[in-house]
């Protein structure tokens, strides 16, 4: 019986853990959502620390997406290609598509606010707008057409926005019935 107990408490722990770092992650996103960038951070550290206990590689690279997220936000560009590299091998060749696709629109904006390189930009948010499209996220995928065409827009490629606006706009004029709502 002590063997028993002893799983039932492991089990137990684990499961309080797995919420606990969601309840950090959605904290943490709270925060960004606020422009609160140093108290994201804090709460995406601890989101990865719990990821990292229960080896959750989803949540890992989820959690270094958002780390680099907040450390672009403040301007620590270094820091924030580490993580956003991280979060890409970490996700690489995983099921976590939509993970992926975030840590891909990342290192597009990363690219796009140093002015890296615009072509570069441009094509890792197109990999990333790809894996949107394939598994229905519409709601990033509509963001990040937005994006793409800024982008564009400052590079003088426009001449392609018509066609990806047109790919986007079912998802635009759904006022009668609207399921989510694109902030950009």
């Amino acid at each position: 019986t002590n063997k028993l107990n002893a799983e039932k408490a492991n089990e137990v722990r684990d499961y309080i853990k797995k919420y606990l770092m969601h309840f950090h992650k959605l904290k943490g996103m709270s925060y960004q959502m606020l422009s609160r960038y140093p108290e994201s951070l804090k709460e995406q550290q601890l989101y990865l620390k719990l990821a990292e206990e229960i080896k959750s590689i989803k949540d890992i690279g989820a959690a270094y997406t958002y780390i680099a997220y907040n450390h672009r936000e403040m301007e620590d560009y270094k820091t924030a290609l580490q993580y956003n590299t991280k979060a890409l091998a970490i996700l690489s060749n995983t099921p976590f598509r939509g993970s992926y696709a975030n840590a891909l629109c990342g290192k597009s904006t990363l690219f796009y606010d140093l002015e890296l390189s615009a072509d570069s930009a441009m094509l890792f948010l197109q990999q990333g707008l790809e894996i949107y499209k394939e598994i229905g996220d519409f709601n990033n995928y509509t963001n990040g057409v937005l994006s793409l065409c800024e982008q564009k827009f400052k590079a003088s490629k426009q001449h392609d926005c018509g066609i990806w606006l047109n790919s986007i706009s079912e998802y635009i004029n759904e006022f009668e019935n609207p399921s989510q709502q694109a902030q950009y």
